[in-house]
């Protein structure tokens, strides 16, 4: 086991010597760690609205009590509704999408973000989920690839979306 130790040290402790002291192809070596912040592309912001509607595939419009918009990467967005719990059951709609050309990403620092300016997105995917009064979940997320856009201006932000076999979802709030 010793001799096993010993030949694992000779060929470890020159590969890791190489991987650190090798230069990138621009001619500079990888760049420190810490010099990168890497909690300002992505985070989120939640609001409770004055006033919001949203609803599920094939359903009437509910209120909600409150909005979420996730920043996975600068440019990606997610908008969630949470809408109240009816019969012991609460339900989250969230639209996904791209910021539009045009738009400014959320400002994010330590995964807190804030709005900088109107958004625009062009969503992709609509997904409905539910929850139990425990948090559990009820059944597995409902998923639509779908066309539609969400924007954000001033105090109002507003989503729609269809889905390529005709489910339509509409979301409105004010703050």
């Amino acid at each position: 086991m010793r001799t096993l130790l010993n030949a694992a040290r000779r060929w470890v402790t020159p590969l890791a010597l190489a991987v650190v002291t090798t230069p990138l192809p621009s001619g500079g070596f990888a760049p420190d760690a810490r010099a990168a912040d890497p909690g300002d592309d992505f985070g989120r912001l939640r609001q409770s609205p004055s006033s919001c509607r949203a609803n599920l595939a094939e359903s009437p419009a509910m209120s909600c009590t409150s909005i979420q918009l996730e920043q996975h990467a600068r440019g990606s967005l997610s908008i969630r509704f949470f809408l109240p719990e009816t019969a012991a059951v609460s339900h989250q709609l969230t639209f996904v999408g791209m910021l539009t050309p045009g738009s400014q990403p959320l400002q994010c620092r330590q995964g807190r973000c804030r709005l900088q300016g109107p958004i625009e997105t062009e969503i992709a995917s609509i997904s409905e989920s539910s929850f139990d009064g425990r948090g559990l979940a009820t059944s597995l997320p409902k998923a639509w690839p779908v066309r539609g856009q969400c924007k954000v201006e001033q105090l109002q932000l507003s989503c729609e979306g269809t889905s390529f076999s005709g489910e339509r979802w509409q979301a409105q709030a004010s703050f």
